[in-house]
């Protein structure tokens, strides 16, 4: 098919587009099936200074056949650092398609005169390598997507380390337990050791704070928030570290690691592995038959915790830029792997 026969036209937010772009994206990526209520909460609470921009490709029959997607992060803002995302159906893969939607996404986000364009690929998805590399895209990174099979999980080499981080003056607790203690000033507490950790983990961007306001009313109204499997580790009133466990909607037996970092004045106390044991504990009990997690494959610290804890490595997510203003390349969180010291620790 001549790909001059789709029609490229914005996305309309109606139901029918929902469905039609997460069932694109699940066709693609079945290993992260997402749910049309989970789109329109992201989409609801995103951050109103982010600019972001969707697509539909539309055959002559009427059928969507690709989605593509362009905006910022509320996590490493700049105004000319953008990134984007291309989804085709597999039948309608190799017709030019994506090349016509990418063509169609530069001549949009132009008025932003970006210096910086982002895009993530699996590995394993060479056709999908291939037609980055193609535009210029250069390697900046790679993240394992690491997996715990939670039958197998065998905690008895770690007896004991959360007592003993206890014994040393620091409380390991729920999120749910500190929300009932602090109905007023829990929030506020939580985005502060959420944002100093995840400023030191590594990066393609150096780490920006998102608006409170938006991040708590993100946060508070996710449906996949589990308060009881969030942990936190507080010295007195202080919250110096956490460990994030979130449920999904599209596989509801499925955990997801959100963040765990502990603020350096509190690293090398073994707090980080504290809070993962407690975490992994809420996992089994709830019964939960996988955890899933991302490390930079640089990111010794972390990695080293998670394999001694039973995850297994999958294919690495390649994190690509296209630089258009040299003056962009060097604003980045991950320049020396060598000397990292790992945030968790």
């Amino acid at each position: 098919m001549n790909p001059n026969d789709v029609t490229i036209r914005p996305f309309d937010h109606s139901d029918a587009d929902y469905a039609a772009r997460i069932a694109i994206g699940n066709g693609l990526f079945p290993d992260y099936v997402e749910t049309v209520d989970e789109a329109k909460h992201e989409d609801a609470h995103r951050d109103p200074k982010i600019h972001l921009e969707r697509w539909m490709a539309v055959a002559p029959d009427g059928a969507v056949v690709a989605t593509a997607s362009a905006g910022q992060s509320s996590w490493s803002f700049h105004p000319r650092k953008l990134w984007i995302d291309i989804n085709v159906r597999r039948e309608w893969q190799g017709q030019g398609i994506g090349a016509r939607l990418y063509d169609h996404l530069r001549a949009s986000i132009e008025p932003f005169a970006p210096g910086k364009l982002s895009v993530g690929v699996r590995e394993d998805y060479a056709a999908s390598r291939r037609f980055v590399e193609s535009r210029g895209f250069a390697e900046l990174m790679r993240e394992w997507e690491n997996h715990l099979d939670v039958a197998t999980y065998d905690p008895t080499p770690f007896a004991g380390k959360p007592e003993a981080v206890e014994a040393g003056g620091i409380r390991l607790a729920t999120l749910a337990e500190v929300m009932a203690e602090d109905p007023g000033g829990w929030g506020r507490r939580l985005f502060d050791v959420s944002n100093a950790a995840a400023a030191d983990i590594p990066s393609a961007d150096a780490h920006t704070d998102p608006d409170f306001a938006v991040w708590f009313d993100k946060f508070v109204s996710s449906p996949n928030l589990l308060p009881d499997g969030y942990m936190v580790a507080l010295d007195g009133d202080q919250m110096v570290g956490l460990s994030t466990l979130w449920r999904s909607q599209g596989e509801p037996e499925v955990a997801y690691t959100g963040i765990t970092g502990v603020v350096r004045s509190h690293r090398r106390r073994g707090i980080a592995l504290a809070l993962k044991l407690r975490a992994l504990d809420y996992a089994r009990q709830q019964g939960y038959r996988k955890v899933k997690t991302w490390n930079n494959t640089g990111n010794r610290g972390m990695l080293s915790i998670n394999y001694a804890l039973g995850f297994k490595p999958q294919p690495a997510w390649i994190d690509y830029a296209l630089i258009l203003d040299p003056a962009l390349a060097e604003a980045t969180a991950w320049e020396n792997p060598g000397t990292y010291v790992d945030p968790a620790l």
